[in-house]
């Protein structure tokens, strides 16, 4: 094996670990309240975008542009429409009696439900003095799925000056076109993040494997002293689904920091394989997890919501959401097995 290849695995590897430190941290953060919930926000949907934009590799034509579109939609759109669908399935399983006795109860949920589905809102927001529901966590996939592929075609069409000048443009366009008026598809969101994807794609310039430890303590100092300073300017800390962006830029750099910070943390990591090995687990399939953490928020709340003591609740909580994300795995190797035996005794 070449030494690109190592250095490739091996940078995949540290990725992987961040993710599933990640998307615990979102577990943790959408439980708790308080001082620690608003340090998790200042950086943990960042990281994935920071994150996309490492992994990512950028079209070179438009017709590997228009396929990558497709497979990208697939893979993020997917998800939102099958966790969308269930859904609106079961809360009308749950409200038929609703339906029987009111003819309108159907029409204004289905109408409620599509501009719900329109505006792909983590929270509720007002459209025209109307409100339209949030969706709840995912709206991360359409978000993620539409900056990725902006960015991309950015990222083709224009050379490296210009990129970051469009990304820094549309990014201050986005924030202020959300403190008015969100976008469909939080597209305003959109538009402000893509500063994230830029600085993901130029992520080597920070040589996150050159003295990991010193460079932990560095930037986790410097992500402490940005996040105070942002919360006393703003008030608040960095959340993108309500569309807070305290001192704005400032908020942005606390989230490069924290998502440093947890990177050198993750390469550390990576040298304790009982350790690392079930968080590059957890990353590398994060995004079944974030599904499961979203279907179990709506439908089984009552199994961790059992104690007074909040963080009490959210150990049980990030218990249970492994197990059951430990459990889909398993029936997914299966499902995945079986398919492959069933095509090699067709072929």
């Amino acid at each position: 094996m070449s030494n690109s290849a190592i250095n490739s695995n091996h940078r995949k590897l540290w990725i992987d670990c961040a993710r599933g430190i990640a998307i615990l941290l979102v577990i943790v953060g959408h439980t708790i309240s308080g001082v620690l919930s608003g340090a998790i926000y200042s950086f943990h949907m960042p990281l994935f975008f920071i994150f996309s934009g490492i992994t990512s590799k950028f079209s070179s034509t438009n017709k590997a542009f228009v396929a990558k579109t497709e497979r990208s939609f697939k893979h993020l759109m997917g998800p939102f429409f099958l966790i969308y669908v269930i859904q609106t399935i079961i809360y009308l399983l749950r409200h038929l009696s609703n339906i029987f006795q009111d003819r309108s109860f159907l029409t204004d949920y289905l109408y409620q439900r599509i501009l719900s589905g329109i505006f792909s809102s983590g929270v509720s927001i007002s459209v025209l003095n109307a409100t339209v529901l949030y969706v709840g966590v995912i709206w991360f996939f359409p978000a993620l799925f539409l900056s990725k592929t902006l960015f991309d075609y950015l990222h083709l069409k224009l050379k490296t000056k210009q990129l970051l000048l469009y990304c820094l443009l549309f990014s201050i366009l986005g924030i202020l076109i959300g403190q008015i008026q969100p976008l469909p598809f939080s597209f305003d969101i959109v538009l402000a993040i893509l500063p994230l994807f830029y600085i993901g794609s130029h992520f080597d310039n920070f040589r996150i494997k050159k003295s990991p430890s010193k460079k932990f303590l560095l930037y986790s100092f410097l992500w402490g002293l940005f996040l105070i300073i942002t919360y006393v300017l703003g008030k608040c800390t960095l959340e993108l689904a309500p569309r807070r962006y305290p001192a704005y830029p400032l908020c942005f750099i606390t989230a490069v920091l924290g998502t440093l910070m947890v990177s050198e943390f993750s390469v550390i990591c990576c040298n304790y394989r009982l350790l690392s090995s079930p968080l590059q687990y957890i990353g590398e399939n994060s995004l079944y997890l974030l599904c499961i953490h979203t279907l179990e928020w709506d439908y089984l709340t009552k199994l961790w919501q059992i104690h007074s003591n909040q963080y009490i609740c959210t150990i049980i909580r990030v218990i249970l959401d492994l197990i059951l994300f430990f459990i889909f795995m398993f029936l997914r190797s299966k499902c995945l097995a079986y398919k492959k035996h069933g095509h090699r005794v067709k072929s």
